[in-house]
């Protein structure tokens, strides 16, 4: 071992602290590659603390994951969205993909409520 850790991370939007909304219609892609290894993807989204409200219109592609922060965070979909990666907030895991492709829910909570709404 030589003494250190190599570390890389990709974030396609990052929030601070206070309640942020965030609304995409696109494609928010995030890629990682290191040493010449596979590319993997990184962090989509990362809501910092406060009471977020992300918001994924019909036609988002979110190719990496999404972090949804601390406090009582709202994830809403409308229409066709896309993310590729797991979903996380307050701590625990929302949503994990078996393999890469779409997922279909609908609006819930994180923070100490019910997560479908």
């Amino acid at each position: 071992m030589n003494g250190y850790e190599e570390r890389a991370l990709a974030i396609g939007v990052e929030t601070g602290a206070g309640d942020d909304a965030i609304v995409n219609s696109g494609s928010i892609v995030t890629e990682i590659a290191l040493n010449g290894a596979d590319p993997v993807a990184g962090v989509g989204i990362l809501a910092g603390a406060g009471n977020d409200e992300v918001i994924l219109t019909d036609g988002s592609l979110i190719d990496g994951s999404i972090d949804l922060g601390e406090n009582e965070d709202i994830l809403k979909f409308i229409g066709n969205v896309q993310v590729t990666g797991e979903v996380t907030g307050n701590g625990g895991t929302v949503y994990h993909p078996t393999e890469r492709g779409s997922i279909d829910y609908k609006p819930f909570r994180c923070g100490g409520r019910d997560r479908a709404e």
